[in-house]
């Protein structure tokens, strides 16, 4: 890791990062709380970010 290049070098060849990028999939997201309420219920930016009526 190059933290002032901003670089992270791999010792994986290119066949086995495509591999891995064809296997991966996102993460389920679990929202639990208020963040559940909040995505759920909140408008857009444009529309106020604010709770539905």
């Amino acid at each position: 890791i190059d933290i002032p290049q901003r670089r992270i070098d791999l010792l994986v060849d290119e066949a086995e990062m495509e591999h891995r990028r064809r296997q991966w999939s996102p993460p389920e997201r679990k929202l639990t709380g208020v963040l559940k309420r909040y995505a759920s219920l909140s408008l857009s930016a444009d529309k106020g970010a604010r709770y539905k009526d």
